[in-house]
């Protein structure tokens, strides 16, 4: 029983000092977060993925305007852009400025869709309930501080 016991002993000792040689080995190869700095590489990645997320809602609003997509699909790509846009904010006044920009060109696209034919009444509250969503994420935006 004894030899069981040193034997288990010595093995969770070499797994010990395996584990820290190791972390030691891996802190000398990734540099520590003051050596590496990604953060332009993020801000071109963010304005990249914003650009597309533009061009696509812009190709979306063609499409509903020729009655191809249904207004959901516009929407969403509406708020893909906003996240977007959000991503890339760097202050409060940033972010609220995005919210605002946001609901206005929310509310116009409501109109539009409330004159337009093909969109129907679930389509229409999907859009109100994206519009409040937008909002009181403003609301919050100017309660932070």
């Amino acid at each position: 029983m004894r030899a069981v016991f040193r034997s288990s002993s010595i093995l969770a000792g070499l797994f010990v000092v395996f584990a820290l040689s190791i972390f030691s080995v891996a802190r000398n190869v990734v540099p520590a977060r003051a050596e590496f700095d990604p953060s332009d590489k993020i801000k071109e990645l963010l304005q990249k993925r914003f650009a597309i997320r533009k061009v696509i809602h812009e190709k979306l609003i063609d499409r509903y305007s020729q009655g191809t997509i249904p207004l959901n699909d516009l929407f969403d790509a509406k708020m893909t852009l906003l996240r977007a846009r959000l991503d890339m904010c760097e202050s409060k006044n940033e972010r609220i400025k995005a919210y605002e920009e946001a609901a206005e060109s929310a509310k116009k696209t409501l109109i539009l869709a409330k004159r337009h034919e093909a969109a129907s009444q679930l389509e229409v509250l999907h859009v109100e309930a994206q519009i409040l969503e937008i909002e009181i994420e403003l609301e919050r935006a100017m309660a932070c501080k």
